[in-house]
Parts: structure tokens; C-alpha cells; sequence
């Protein structure tokens, strides 16, 4: 979810392609969504989750699946600098206590909200520091999350 922290938007809100190709909602002020590399000219929902903007190629400009917020989907990963934070509860979504994030040095760390990227503050360590930036968190289809490098 998109700027979970921010206040519902009005029932009367749309989506609009800009002339750049990026995706604006419209409320009660504008609110960009998506500002793709390339121009988007069709968008999809698609069956695993993950809303896709396309350019004129039929080639991905922009998807959904590259900004994770608190969920993992089947297909989806984490790589190096991303991160997830829990939500407050079942019944708040905004952002909770928790962010668990998968450093530049291939290791998936979990952190409290608002400290430093630093072993000080870290909750629980996949281990895995020093094997690149090339290793990422992955949700496979039968629901094994596992973590991967390049070879």
C-alpha cells in the first residue's frame, strides 16, 4: 500500500496517466504514484498482486512489486537497500515498530522504527553480512521464503 501512513483518500478519488507517462491520484490535492524511466501507456492489475505499468514496448516501466511495504507476494523480493515495516496492528496498517531490511552487505537485519542501521539496535541477523548486495529476501509460490545470491 501507497503512503500508508497518510489519511484515506475520498471515495470520489481517480488515477490519471500524466503526459510523462507517470501515474497521478487525484483527490483533494495531487498526489503522485508512480514516476517510471520510461513513458507508461497502459497500466494492469495483474493476478499475483502486483499493479504494472507498461511503456509502449509492452516493457515494464514501473511496478508496484519494487515498493513492498509490510507483505511479501508470491514472486516478489527484497533486495539490497529495501526494507519492510510491520504494521501497528491487525486493524492499523500504518507503520508499526518494526522494519526488517536487507543491507547492501547481503545481510537481512531486523531493526526497531527510527534507529540506525547499526548491529547496536538489531533484533535478529540472517547472517549473512558479506555476501554482496546481490542477495535477495524471496517469497516463493509454495510459501518458502528463502534468501538468494547470484550464483
Amino acid at each position: 500500500m501507497a503512503r500508508r501512513d497518510d489519511p484515506p483518500v475520498p471515495g470520489n478519488s481517480t488515477l490519471r496517466f500524466t503526459a510523462e507517462g507517470g501515474l497521478i491520484l487525484q483527490s483533494t490535492f495531487d498526489t503522485p504514484i508512480a514516476k517510471p524511466n520510461d513513458i507508461a501507456v497502459s497500466a494492469s492489475m495483474l493476478d499475483s498482486g502486483n499493479f504494472v505499468l507498461y511503456n509502449s514496448q509492452q516493457n515494464i516501466a514501473w511496478q508496484s512489486f519494487d515498493s513492498p511495504t509490510d507483505t511479501l507476494l508470491n514472486g516478489q523480493y527484497i533486495s539490497a537497500g529495501m526494507e519492510l515495516r510491520s504494521a501497528a496492528s491487525d486493524n492499523d496498517t500504518s507503520t508499526g515498530i518494526f522494519r526488517i531490511k536487507m543491507q547492501d552487505d547481503g545481510n537481512l537485519v531486523m531493526y526497531p522504527i527510527n534507529t540506525e542501521d547499526t548491529a547496536p539496535y538489531s533484533y535478529w541477523s540472517s547472517s549473512t553480512n558479506g555476501q554482496g548486495d546481490n542477495v535477495t529476501l524471496n517469497l516463493a509460490g509454495d510459501g518458502l521464503l528463502y534468501l538468494m545470491n547470484g550464483t
